[in-house]
């Protein structure tokens, strides 16, 4: 299974790790690998994915979390990762 980690900022983090937000938008940087994996998902179909976690670190605390990703856009220059609920 394939990893990727960004870093959010603390006033997003806790909307994304309860599901309130279950997305992520990123800036294209093209010297950066994990664009490169990103950009091999675009608009697929989820069953349609390779097996992939994005791991999502806290900024601030540290603190992280992991989900499957589900769906990869791109729309001008920024990369919409979105992933699968979890279901308390």
């Amino acid at each position: 299974m394939k990893h990727i980690k960004f870093k959010s900022d603390d006033k997003y983090y806790h909307v994304e790790y309860y599901g309130d937000k279950n997305n992520t938008v990123r800036r294209l940087e093209r010297s950066d690998e994990r664009f490169e994996l990103l950009n091999s998902m675009i608009d697929r179909d989820s069953d349609k994915i390779e097996d992939c976690i994005i791991e999502i670190e806290n900024s601030s605390s540290g603190e992280t979390f992991c989900r499957v990703i589900r769906n990869v856009s791109y729309w001008d220059g920024l990369f919409i990762i979105t992933w699968h609920e979890v279901v308390y």
